[in-house]
């Protein structure tokens, strides 16, 4: 056994001892082995190099999926998982039945299929099982971008362990375990685009709008985003989005004004919505939402302008910051147009940023902060990150025993709104 491997060997065991004790410290540790891998200039060969990554990626997937079920479902109403979580009970008490095909009028068809195989395999009222069996669908799909990533881009395997590490760091499943159906459509929509054949393009879109429909729109719009172009042509698409936008919420503002002034009755329901957008605030928290949405995508684009770069990955950055922030004044547009790359693909922009456009030395000291500083933002600011159990514990394999709590149908309307709460941890 040659010492290369022992190290091998020595990094499996601790992070089978950090999984069964502290899951999310494997989580830290393969990250940063995976930054380091991509950094090192020693003597490992491919072979050995491509061995780690292997065993990265799998501890990765791991805790990733732990993370994700010790966040909490039915804590409040606006939790989106509930109605899917039902959909999943509707099939386990009835078997096969075109009722439970509820969603985009019948169209959508793709999640309550896999609702009714779940329930064939799992057989119980195990909301936290069901979650798990979503977020490793999805890891898979994830790999599966991932690997479409590398092969487009010839990646040897350092660029790839530096690739799959910032993937992972960058990926909410937060937000595609929520939108689930988005959630699995923009999977899809995300591997068309990697494609390489029209034929796997199709089928890829056509699986994405068997989840969301939006995606027959979504696909579209993000190939016109993710087109080549040059920084005065990104700059002027900028100029027409922005104008555009302007002109949208006047004609809105507009449209609203004569809503809200009218007695006709065909336009009740109308009324009722827009009562809800006559608030400046109104605006303000849509903007606002939309900024945060693409926080990351604006602080790329600084570290470019400070590169002096502005080709390629910064005009894809550009014309996808001024869309979502230009019509950030409709609540959910364009965060849900762009949920595909804010919940998975930010990863991917960040290593061709760092591989493309910038050194070496600053990706890696990059990099490691950014670890630093999500962990800390996790640990600081999410009250539901490790919710449901602690994140360390002295008994092995401690959090699996809420896989198995039951519950059964749930009234989503009868959870307390979100903004009438205050989330407390209760391990912190």
């Amino acid at each position: 056994m040659t010492c290369f491997s022992s190290k091998k060997l020595l990094f499996i065991v601790f992070n089978i001892i950090f999984i069964s004790f502290v899951p999310f410290l494997s989580f830290l540790t393969s990250v940063l082995s995976l930054l380091l891998l991509s950094a090192s200039k020693s003597n490992i060969s491919r072979d050995s190099g491509v061995g780690y990554i292997i065993i990265c990626t799998f501890f990765l997937s791991l805790s990733t999926a732990i993370s994700a079920y010790s966040q909490p479902i039915f804590l409040y109403e606006e939790q989106d998982f509930t109605t899917y979580y039902n959909n999943y009970i509707f099939f386990l008490e009835n078997g096969f039945d075109f009722d439970g095909f509820v969603f985009g009028a019948g169209a959508e068809v793709a999640l309550p299929l896999i609702n009714y195989f779940l329930s064939i395999v799992i057989q119980a009222e195990y909301p936290y099982l069901v979650k798990l069996c979503y977020i490793l669908i999805q890891i898979s799909l994830f790999l599966w971008v991932i690997a479409l990533i590398s092969i487009r881009y010839s990646l040897n395997w350092k660029r790839l362990a530096l690739l799959i590490a910032l993937m992972f760091l960058f990926f909410k499943y937060g937000a595609t375990l929520n939108h689930l159906r988005q959630g699995f459509s923009s999977f899809f929509v995300v591997l068309a685009l990697f494609s390489s054949d029209r034929r796997s393009k199709t089928i890829f879109v056509i699986l994405a709008s068997l989840f969301h429909v939006s995606a027959l729109v979504i696909y579209p719009v993000l190939l016109y985003v993710f087109k080549e172009r040059c920084f005065k042509i990104a700059l002027y698409n900028g100029v027409v989005v922005a104008i555009v936008a302007v002109v949208g919420f006047v004609v809105f503002k507009l449209m609203m004004d004569f809503v809200l002034g009218s007695d006709l009755f065909f336009l009740a329901k109308a009324k009722s919505a827009f009562m809800k957008a006559s608030d400046e605030s109104f605006y303000l928290l849509a903007v606002k939402e939309a900024i945060v949405a693409s926080i990351y995508a604006v602080f790329a684009l600084f570290i470019l302008v400070f590169a002096k770069v502005k080709k390629g990955v910064f005009c894809q950055l550009f014309l996808l910051v001024v869309i979502t922030i230009g019509f950030g004044y409709i609540p959910g547009l364009t965060t849900r147009l762009f949920a595909s790359v804010f919940t998975i693909l930010m990863g991917y922009y960040f290593f061709m940023l760092f591989i493309q456009e910038y050194k070496f030395s600053h990706r890696l000291s990059l990099s490691v902060f950014l670890l630093l500083l999500f962990s800390i933002n996790w640990f600081a600011n999410s009250a539901i990150f490790y919710y449901n159990f602690p994140l360390v514990a002295v008994k092995p394999f401690y959090y699996l025993s809420d896989l198995f709590l039951e519950r059964g149908y749930v009234i989503r309307s009868s959870l307390p709104s979100e903004i009438d709460m205050v989330i407390q941890n209760p391990y912190r």
